[in-house]
């Protein structure tokens, strides 16, 4: 599978690609929000593995971005350190498919990339799940929207 990992700390998203990787994945590390919004232009993933507390745009703006830009079915899992049941609770009703939180174990990250990769449709699997579109999202105003789009983005 084509994993974007979302992660800000080097060495946690250093840890994140190693295990997945392991597992025989490809990935792409992104340490803040917008260039992996950026990346969903010009690439396709089918997964992406978020955390919430990121610069410029959270974990939880790039899922609703996902959700509304790339795909609706796309699996995304939250690795991260929020651990309140309303932060899960949260993540899991805006369209995570599944919640990690941190620290993590390897085998556990494992278990959850290859159960979503068995839900994936054999023909989307390894070459992205979600169709590649142009984006932007200005965070200032917390605005979204394609390139091009000829409607007012939508807020987010």
């Amino acid at each position: 599978m084509r994993i974007a990992i979302l992660e800000n700390q080097p060495d946690q998203a250093a840890l994140l690609e190693s295990t997945l990787v392991g597992e025989g994945h490809d990935c792409a590390v992104f340490l803040a929000g917008q260039p992996l919004i950026d990346a969903t232009g010009r690439e396709n993933f089918d997964l992406f593995v978020l955390d919430w507390e990121v610069p410029d745009v959270s974990g939880p703006e790039v899922l609703r971005w996902v959700r509304s830009h790339v795909s609706a079915t796309v699996p995304v899992l939250f690795v991260t350190s929020r651990n309140s049941a309303e932060d899960i609770v949260a993540t899991l009703d805006l369209g995570a498919d599944d919640y990690m939180t941190k620290p993590f174990t390897r085998a556990v990250l494992g278990a959850r990339t290859r159960a979503a990769a068995a839900r994936l449709p054999a023909a989307a699997c390894g070459r992205g799940g979600g169709q590649a579109v142009p984006a932007r999202i200005e965070n200032q105003h917390r605005l979204c929207g394609r390139q091009g789009d000829s409607h007012h983005p939508a807020r987010v």
